[in-house]
């Protein structure tokens, strides 16, 4: 991805010309000669075959493309003065700006390459150089961070923590400049948009579904690829911009990261549709102490769930099967007289098809709330923008037939 990045030092040319709107100016600022500077624009315009600039005798301005490419240029850097800062090099903003323009396309191909590829030699293979090639690179990017980026390991070459948020950082800064290039290459019909939304493995399918299908038919032009991965896994695509946002259980909250409820929803205790206490008029956690159970890790909502149901009593049940696949605990659940806490959407089809079944039973808290999460500096283009309007108003619409459900059930008993 980061081969598709123009060079660091073009960008900032750019953006000084676009700032300045004079290219003498610029020059001066950016400590090149004019023709350095023109040449620069130009072959930045040759590489993302758009026209950046009107020139004229008053000025050099900005173009409709320009003017948001520039926005997403200065997020580009702004991407990465916040990660050195956060890689712990002092907040210095012309210090920060010096170590910035000195990195190379080169060095970041690399540097994410041995992020990836866990050795020197795998890294090199990956992006097709010489091992001399690649450690030079990174060498040289790590003088300049002036931190270790990079650690041996019995298993080879491995990033530190710095090097692995250099890595979120250069992916992240990188995925602004893409949002401008294909967002306008969609609208001139030379390419299809795309969105990336991420479920955990737990997910709210049915909802996240019906979006899906009413923003396809809305947007024909665009794919939306659906990440189906554990919730760590999808919060660290989001830091780097591999996705858009995410849709699923909102759990604790980050700095870096903006939750939105979208709907409540419940957990419920699912068993297959003959289970011993399917026909039962009343189940009590008692009851539920000597059947064998499927649960989540530590620290998942439903795991926190499960933990308050048995609170009180003196033991917990069994539990041999530890999963986050919802395929994987439907399929066991069917074959077998085991529990699983899953959520009243999970379960609804397989209830409408006799094939799993819901205990009566209560105190299964907190109740989970289903919510959308992005990147709290996150800039979205129109189509994300549509992608994200139809969730929270599909979360309205989840809202109003749970509330209504509830008052018929308050009205019957």
């Amino acid at each position: 991805m980061i081969e598709s990045c123009p060079s660091v030092r073009y960008l900032k040319v750019f953006e000084a010309v676009a700032r300045l709107e004079s290219v003498t100016r610029a020059a001066a600022e950016v400590g090149l000669t004019q023709p350095a500077v023109t040449q620069a624009i130009a072959k930045l315009e040759l590489e993302i075959e758009e026209q950046l600039f009107d020139r004229r005798t008053t000025g050099t301005y900005l173009t409709d493309f320009g003017r948001e490419l520039v926005v997403r240029v200065r997020r580009f850097f702004e991407t990465l003065e916040r990660t050195l800062v956060e890689m712990g090099l002092p907040n210095e903003k012309p210090a920060l700006a010096s170590r910035i323009n000195r990195i190379t396309r080169s060095q970041m191909r690399c540097h994410l390459a041995i992020a990836r590829g866990q050795s020197f030699t795998h890294a090199a293979t990956l992006i097709g150089v010489s091992q001399a090639s690649l450690h030079r690179a990174a060498r040289d990017l790590e003088r300049n961070m002036g931190v270790a980026l990079y650690r041996h390991t019995a298993s080879g070459v491995v990033v530190t923590e710095a090097g692995e948020r250099l890595a979120t950082g250069l992916l992240a800064a990188n995925h602004e400049i893409q949002q401008a290039l294909e967002e306008f290459r969609t609208a001139r019909g030379q390419a299809a948009g795309r969105i990336a939304v991420g479920t955990p493995m737990l997910d709210p399918a049915p909802f996240v579904a019906a979006v899906l299908d009413e923003f396809t038919r809305l947007y024909p032009d665009t794919s939306v690829q659906v990440v189906n991965r554990t919730f760590d896994e999808l919060r660290r695509s989001l830091r780097s911009g591999t996705l858009d946002f995410m849709v699923g259980v909102l759990k604790e909250q980050e700095a870096d990261f903006c939750d939105e409820p979208l709907f409540t929803d419940s957990y419920v205790i699912a068993v297959r549709a003959n289970h011993p206490l399917a026909n039962r008029a009343s189940v009590s956690a008692e009851d539920l102490l000597d059947f064998d159970w499927i649960i989540p890790n530590q620290g998942a909502p439903r795991r926190h769930a499960f933990d308050n149901l048995f609170a009180k009593l003196d033991r917990k049940p069994k539990a041999s099967i530890e999963s986050h696949s919802l395929a994987t605990i439907r399929a066991t659940l069917y074959e077998s007289d085991r529990l699983a806490i899953l959520t009243r959407m999970e379960i609804a089809a397989d209830e409408k098809h006799g094939l799993l079944h819901a205990l009566p039973i209560s105190n299964l808290d907190p109740s989970p709330v289903i919510g959308v999460t992005t990147r709290r500096d996150w800039l979205p283009t129109p189509r994300q923008q549509a992608f994200l309007d139809l969730l929270r108003s599909a979360g309205k619409g989840q809202t109003a037939r749970t509330n209504s459900a509830a008052r018929k059930a308050a009205a019957i008993v």
